[in-house]
């Protein structure tokens, strides 16, 4: 079904109208979120340049050192690498900002005086064209008119063809003209929005060679720099050599408590007296304080020369083998000269234990320059307590009634005549010897 006149002219109109009161608005908005967005890849640039400076000087740092001089060159390579792909990108971006944002910017400007002139030329033709229709199309009929009902109608008939031909080619004239002013319309509103397409698809296809020669650079480097980080303990040629070199391997570090130095061995035989069992401990501390390391390498102080530390805080280790627990104000003996990767190897003096321990939690003690000297030098045989006699002994019996002579305490009773102390009575302790 045709359109009428009414129906072109209102769509002729409402193009026209949709460029200037909608089209060009928005654009506006859409160019200046294009530059607030290409200030952001700018801004996204020059951080990128920093963060590449950064890693490349991290990389400089690794390779001063024979350990990781490879992971040294992978992350120079990789700083390298993503900075050629930066560059590519900032070239894309100032497509964006060149080929995009100004040419679209250039077109609003006089796009807006052009579409309103185009507009206003439009309604003033079709005002011109639809009145002179009306005027021919109103003499037309009075003619006729005339022509009908006049004495003289045959005077008006010629008057009335020659109107009626008049009127014809008027319709005509008005018909191709909304058909040329709509068809105008069609391709200016398509005009603009091809250009916005044409403008925004040559801006993907430097992003697609930007992201192309990215992934084609990542992809033929990206292997080489994981396998250089593949096996952490996967440790250099060099390094390895120079591991040789060194005497002892110290694996203590703050990741696991390490185990401590083994203790001096004490096996006490079935069937031994008193006596015998106090001369293999005593022996056993003589190993000690001549020793000078033990089984794990680590040094150990000569016992007269073993300096004190107090604990500030409760250390308390349920469970653990190799830590030791004190509370505060507990003396802590250190067994090693140095601590390692913040922790101390000694024995506390209040529960006689050993193992390792924060040394962060205690404090040096001041050693003094005397202190008591043991009545006897050196590493006697000590006797026994008084609770480790026969019972006999104790609830006042004769040593006949208690069993067989026990040959150590003849022993200690000659080695300690004439002490005041001999007959003192002992309580048991929890460390007793």
């Amino acid at each position: 079904m045709p359109l009428t006149t009414d129906e072109v002219h209102k769509r002729t109109d409402n193009i026209y109208k949709a460029i200037s009161d909608q089209y060009n608005p928005n654009l506006k908005t859409f160019l200046l979120a294009a530059k607030v967005y290409e200030k952001a890849l700018s801004g996204v640039s020059n951080a990128s340049r920093h963060y590449y400076d950064a890693m490349n000087k991290l990389g400089i740092i690794a390779c001063n050192s024979t350990n990781t001089k490879e992971l040294g060159e992978s992350m120079s390579q990789m700083s390298e690498t993503l900075r050629q792909i930066q560059l590519h990108h900032d070239e894309t971006n100032r497509f964006l900002g060149d080929e995009v944002i100004t040419p679209l910017e250039n077109k609003l400007e006089h796009d807006q005086k052009y579409i309103y002139g185009a507009y206003r030329t439009y309604q003033m033709d079709y005002k011109v064209k639809t009145e002179e229709l009306e005027r021919s199309v109103a003499y037309h009929q009075k003619v006729k008119k005339k022509s009908v009902s006049g004495r003289k109608s045959y005077k008006y008939d010629d008057k009335q063809k020659e109107l009626s031909a008049e009127v014809e080619l008027k319709q005509k004239g008005m018909e191709d003209f909304q058909h040329d002013s709509l068809k105008q319309a069609f391709i200016e509103e398509r005009r603009r929005y091809c250009f916005f397409v044409e403008q925004q698809a040559e801006y993907v296809k430097r992003s697609i060679m930007y992201h192309q020669k990215a992934i084609e650079s990542l992809n033929n480097q990206l292997s080489k720099w994981l396998e250089a980080c593949a096996d952490v303990k996967g440790l250099p040629e060099s390094t390895v050599e120079l591991l040789g070199q060194v005497k002892s391997e110290d694996t203590l570090s703050v990741y696991s408590i390490p185990e401590p130095p083994a203790m001096p061995a004490m096996q006490p035989g079935d069937g031994f007296s008193m006596m015998s069992t106090g001369m293999i401990y005593s022996a056993a501390r003589s190993q000690e304080d001549a020793s000078t390391s033990d089984s794990t390498g680590h040094n150990i102080i000569p016992r007269d020369s073993r300096k004190k530390v107090c604990a500030q805080h409760s250390h308390s280790v349920p469970g653990s083998p190799t830590q030791l627990a004190f509370e505060k104000g507990d003396v802590v003996i250190l067994m090693i000269p140095q601590p390692r990767d913040g922790w101390h190897y000694g024995e506390n003096d209040r529960t006689k234990k050993r193992g390792w321990f924060p040394y962060s939690y205690t404090k040096l003690m001041e050693q003094q320059n005397e202190r008591p000297h043991d009545l006897f030098q050196g590493h006697m045989p000590l006797p026994p307590a008084d609770y480790n006699v026969m019972n006999g002994i104790q609830n006042g019996g004769n040593q006949s009634e208690a069993g067989p002579p026990n040959p150590y305490k003849t022993m200690k009773d000659e080695f300690f005549q004439g002490n005041p102390f001999v007959n003192v009575q002992l309580r048991k302790t929890d460390y007793g010897i």
